[in-house]
C-alpha cells in the first residue's frame, strides 16, 4: 500500500524547518511520499500577494490544493498531520476528504485563541500595536546581518536559522503573517471549530501535546482526550522542530502510532 502523508505546518510556514521531523518518519519506508503545504502567501508561488489575508483564505487555500493532489494520487492512503495552526486547518478540511484519509495526527494543536495568549492576539489585531510589531520585525529580519545576530541569540547555534531567515525575509512574507496572526481572533469566533473536532474518527486521530505550551492551554488536551487518543510528552515545546532532540521525540511517536 502507498501513502501520501500531508503536512500542514504552523504559523510562520517555513518547511525546511520541518525537513528533519518528516525524514525521521519516512525514513525507511519507501512507500510513503510526503507533501507539505505552506500557507497562503507564505510559499514561493504567493508570497508576493499584497492584499489583506486571513485565516479563512488560508483554508480555502488549502482546500483547492488537496483536491488536485488527491487527484493526482488516487491510489494513495492518506494521512494528515498538522502542527500548531496546521491542526486546525486539518479539522477544518477532514469532513470532505475523510473518505480518503487514513489516519490524522495533530502535534501541539492550536484550536483558537485561549487566556495564555488573548493579549498576545490583541497586539495584533490592533492597527497602531501591529504596525508597530510589523515595523520591528521587518527592521530586525529583512537585514540579513541583523537578522542573523537576533535568531543566534534567539536560537542559538541553529542550522535552521538559515531557512528561517532565508523565507522570512522574501516579499510581503512578514506582511502576510502578521495579516493571518491579525485575524485569529475574529476568525475563529466563526469558525465552530469544536463542533468540526467531533466529525474527527477516533479510531484515525491521535493528538500529540506539550507539557506546558503557550498557544495550547492543558484545558484542550484534557477535553480531547476524552475521546480520542492523546499523548502528552515530557521535554518538548510548541516549536518541537526547532530542536534535534525534541523533534526525534516526536518523531518516534508519530511512527509508532502510524505502524506502516
Amino acid at each position: 500500500m502507498d501513502y501520501l502523508l500531508i503536512f500542514l505546518p504552523g504559523n510562520p510556514s517555513v518547511p525546511e524547518i520541518y525537513d528533519d521531523f518528516l525524514f525521521e518518519i519516512v525514513d525507511g519506508h519507501k512507500n510513503i511520499e510526503v507533501k507539505t503545504l505552506n500557507h497562503l502567501g507564505q510559499s514561493r508561488e504567493t508570497v508576493s500577494l499584497k492584499r489583506k489575508i486571513d485565516l479563512s483564505d488560508v483554508i480555502s487555500h488549502h482546500k483547492k490544493n488537496i483536491r488536485e493532489i488527491l487527484e493526482k494520487n488516487k491510489n494513495h492512503k492518506i494521512v494528515l498531520v498538522g502542527h500548531s495552526l496546521g491542526c486546525t486547518i486539518g479539522i477544518e478540511i477532514y469532513k470532505e476528504f475523510q473518505l480518503r484519509i487514513e489516519k490524522v495526527i495533530m502535534i501541539c494543536p492550536f484550536l483558537g485563541p485561549s487566556l495564555n495568549n488573548d493579549k498576545f492576539l490583541k497586539a495584533f489585531e490592533r492597527k497602531v500595536s501591529r504596525n508597530a510589531i510589523f515595523a520591528l520585525m521587518a527592521g530586525v529580519l529583512i537585514n540579513k546581518r541583523v537578522g542573523s545576530l537576533f535568531f543566534r541569540i534567539w536560537l542559538g547555534k541553529n542550522k535552521k536559522n538559515a531557512h528561517i531567515l532565508k523565507n522570512v525575509r522574501k516579499q510581503n512574507f512578514i506582511a502576510n503573517f502578521v495579516s493571518l496572526l491579525s485575524s485569529y481572533r475574529k476568525e475563529f469566533s466563526s469558525l465552530d471549530i469544536e463542533s468540526k473536532i467531533d466529525l474527527l474518527e477516533k479510531k484515525k486521530t491521535h493528538f500529540i501535546f506539550a507539557k506546558e505550551d503557550f498557544w495550547v492551554p492543558a484545558e484542550v488536551e484534557k477535553k480531547l482526550s476524552l475521546k480520542f487518543n492523546c499523548e502528552v510528552i515530557d521535554g518538548i515545546s510548541h516549536d518541537f522542530c526547532l530542536s534535534s532532540e525534541e523533534t526525534k521525540k516526536i518523531a518516534t511517536r508519530v511512527k509508532r502510532y502510524l505502524e506502516i
